[in-house]
């Protein structure tokens, strides 16, 4: 059975965990990355890896801070994006979701990632992608296990790879 996170915001431990970490995770993301001049958009390739490499600690402490949350059942949907990456980490592609799609999944882990802003995901198209004029620092949610559900007609096994979903875009989580 499917629970909305936010109908049991009060009452549920594991969605207290759950929102209690997206704040923390958030709070990291928007403090070290409005110290950037120009945003994260403006550092190049090398910069922002040495900013991820240097926060990425922080953030899955926090996440060791909540051990009930690793392996826990989630769906996802909502306007955004989700990364693919093979089971090492190497970064595979980009899909834009709508709010007629569901990515469900199990929480793997955590990190911090330059993102698309939303402002791109609206400029996105079939034939061009996901444009990347603009990022902003976003904690990112990874997923293993999953499952992407495409409108009602199609249905794409993801097993064999990590779905990373940023926080930054209009997702919203349940908990199956």
């Amino acid at each position: 059975m499917m629970e909305s996170i936010d109908k049991y915001r009060d009452t549920d431990p594991l969605h207290r965990q759950l929102q209690d970490l997206f704040s923390t995770l958030t709070e990291i993301a928007q403090r070290h990355g409005s110290d950037i001049p120009g945003g994260i958009f403006a550092l190049d390739e090398t910069q922002q890896q040495n900013l991820i490499d240097k926060l990425n600690p922080y953030v899955r402490f926090a996440f060791a801070e909540h051990p009930d949350l690793h392996g826990l059942p989630v769906q996802t949907s909502g306007a955004g994006m989700l990364y693919v990456s093979d089971l090492e980490g190497n970064a595979l592609g980009a899909e834009r979701i709508t709010e007629a799609d569901t990515v469900t999944g199990h929480i793997n882990d955590v990190c911090l990632f330059p993102t698309p802003t939303v402002s791109c995901l609206a400029e996105a198209s079939e034939e061009t992608g996901i444009p990347c004029t603009d990022q902003i620092l976003s904690p990112i949610l990874v997923l293993n296990r999953s499952i992407l559900k495409v409108g009602e007609e199609k249905e794409v096994d993801l097993a064999n790879f990590q779905v990373h979903l940023p926080l930054a875009h209009y997702l919203q989580f349940t908990l199956q």
